[in-house]
């Protein structure tokens, strides 16, 4: 319970972004996906809206012409009626699907291709007529209507100041041919609409911004949550030490059973312990099989003798050995004459058989 009034000021990690991604709850604006829709719409009529109105007028042309000689039944009327809505469906279609296209590449834009099976889950508290009622009234819902109320007013306002200047050039060509006159009004509303679809465009970044921002806000963690998440992805701080601390002990004995097999440990001689093994057969080169320092350096020299492997003083190939090799490395090419002659040197001592 305490971790609910701890005060989050922690940037969200990776996990906590994914899941919430997974959720559905992504940084989203509406208004972008409305100036894609206007987009949408403004392209798609601009390219093929004189099709659109051509089957539009033929369509109730061909209607006014066939209504007087066709029966007044209901079945009839009722059989013009379906034709006419599938014709007007059938023109219709490239416009929705043009303006579904542009509305669903601008929401992967902001957000990345996302499906939440979560998110499609029905859940019993949005059937709760108070929980909508409150949420009708909510200070989020509030501020979306006020933000909406306010975008439409700019745009509106905008639009009322370009309009009142163009209609002072409407004004004298009242006595210019109808097609003119259209197609300066045309003109007029193509302006109009390239300034709202360039308000919303602007609106619509802004309003991307801010989702961003506020999504990363309430994503935000305590400390408590941040440990919580990462005891749970990595496991109890005390479980992964005593892991690591078998894990280093199951090393450590491997290491111990290998100085049995060495060839030769070079000490120098109290503090530092290199075991080597050379087999011609399955080495390319002289091999460190163990090293320590200390106590680890005594128990190595402890078990050579046991093991009658030889030891050998020798300080500085000890501590040059010591600092270059890790357990289970070759021996750098440096090193390969030194070692080279004391390999033979223990050989003719009578020690391990060359290989």
């Amino acid at each position: 319970m305490a971790e609910e009034f701890q005060e989050k000021t922690e940037e969200p990690t990776a996990k906590r972004r994914e899941d919430a991604r997974m959720e559905g709850q992504v940084a989203r604006s509406q208004e972008l996906n409305s100036a894609a829709v206007l987009m949408g719409a403004s392209l798609v009529f601009f390219l093929g809206g004189r099709k659109l109105l051509e089957g539009l007028a033929g369509l109730m042309r061909d209607a006014m012409i066939q209504a007087p000689v066709r029966s007044l039944e209901v079945a009839d009327a009722t059989r013009m009626l379906n034709e006419s809505a599938l014709e007007v469906v059938w023109l219709s279609m490239p416009f929705l699907l043009g303006v579904g296209v542009l509305a669903f590449l601008a929401s992967v834009a902001q957000v990345g291709w996302v499906v939440s099976a979560k998110a499609l889950e029905p859940k019993l508290d949005k059937l709760n007529p108070i929980k909508g009622f409150a949420q009708m009234f909510s200070a989020r819902s509030l501020g979306e209507l006020i933000k909406s109320v306010a975008k439409i007013a700019l745009i509106g306002w905008i639009c009322w100041l370009l309009l009142q200047k163009e209609l002072q050039g409407l004004l004298p060509m009242v006595y210019s041919t109808p097609m003119m006159i259209l197609s300066h009004v045309g003109s007029i509303v193509l302006r109009l609409l390239a300034t709202a679809l360039a308000m919303q465009l602007v609106l619509g970044s802004a309003d991307l911004v801010f989702q961003k921002w506020d999504t990363n806000r309430k994503m935000r963690m305590s400390l408590q949550e941040i440990k919580d998440e990462r005891k749970q992805s990595e496991g109890d701080p005390q479980v992964r030490a005593r892991i690591r601390g078998l894990q280093h002990d199951a090393a450590y004995n491997r290491m111990l059973q290998e100085v049995t097999r060495a060839d030769v440990v070079v000490t120098n001689p109290t503090h530092l312990a290199v075991a080597i093994r050379y087999d011609s057969e399955r080495m390319n080169a002289p091999t460190v099989v163990a090293k320590g320092a200390r106590l680890v350096a005594q128990r190595i020299r402890e078990l050579a003798r046991e093991n009658g492997v030889p030891v050998i003083e020798n300080k500085p190939m000890a501590r040059a050995l010591f600092k270059a090799c890790e357990v289970g490395m070759e021996i750098p090419g440096d090193f390969y004459r030194a070692v080279a002659e004391l390999l033979a040197f223990v050989y003719r001592l009578g020690g391990r058989k060359a290989s």
